[in-house]
């Protein structure tokens, strides 16, 4: 049997989902500089300023990283294809690291240590938004930054591998400790300026609340939706033993 009364308070409820599910995919909201974005990457860019506070570790793989100046290695490297190639030999040489490239491959020897450093500043560079000090270093325009950086990427997962196969277990761990530490933290917050949370509190508290009243409203249309059709929960009968 038809429910009028819950058939339209579904209808409406569903309807007016679907109309702020629209707006937020729309163009409405700040962006990173002057423009304009949907509500999505306007949230995503809203977090991402608030972790970028806590993900600085840069001097302290600095610190850790002394200890492994000096200490050489020979390793074959894939920069993906030649153009990174191409900058993995600037960015090595700039580093005073031996290498001499084959296509894609870069055959690289010398010490670990200045490498690694290398990687650090750029990603320090990177963090702190001044891309193009990281692409000026290797004659490179600042458009390029993040493509160095993920030549530094690939550089360092593979050395990561050839050092385990080496049986380099604690070089291999280090690498791998710089990769997420250093290298995608400046790759992955660049052109993201940092907030705390205490000076974002009023949109934060306003997403949450958001964020439950609007799961909520989308059952309540189903919910009505369904009774206002005829369809009702009812509990079942408990069968005597």
């Amino acid at each position: 049997m038809i429910n009028k009364k819950e058939l339209s308070t579904g209808l409406f409820l569903a309807a007016s989902f679907f109309l702020i599910f629209g707006l937020m995919w729309s163009p409405l909201f700040p962006g990173l500089e002057d423009d304009k974005t949907n509500a999505f990457h306007a949230a995503d860019n809203l977090f991402n300023s608030i972790s970028k506070g806590s993900a600085y570790f840069m001097e302290q793989m600095e610190e850790k990283n002394e200890a492994f100046l000096g200490k050489t290695f020979k390793a074959s490297l894939d920069a993906g294809n030649e153009r990174r190639a191409v900058m993995a030999q600037a960015m090595l040489q700039s580093a005073r690291v031996g290498v001499s490239l084959d296509g894609a491959t870069a055959h690289v020897e010398g010490d670990l240590g200045r490498m690694i450093q290398a990687a650090i500043t750029d990603s320090r560079d990177m963090f702190h938004n001044d891309g193009r000090n990281v692409g000026a270093r290797y004659g490179y325009g600042e458009d390029e930054a993040r493509e160095l950086m993920y030549v530094w990427y690939r550089l360092f997962k593979g050395l990561e591998n050839e050092m385990n196969h080496q049986e380099r277990f604690a070089d291999a761990k280090h690498v791998a400790e710089v990769v997420s530490k250093s290298v995608e933290v400046g790759y992955n917050f660049y052109g993201i300026v940092p907030e705390s949370a205490r000076s974002k509190a009023g949109i934060l508290t306003f997403s949450l609340v958001f964020y439950v009243i609007y799961t909520l409203w989308w059952g309540m249309a189903i919910l009505y939706l369904f009774e206002g059709i005829g369809m009702k929960m009812k509990a079942g009968k408990k069968k005597e033993v």
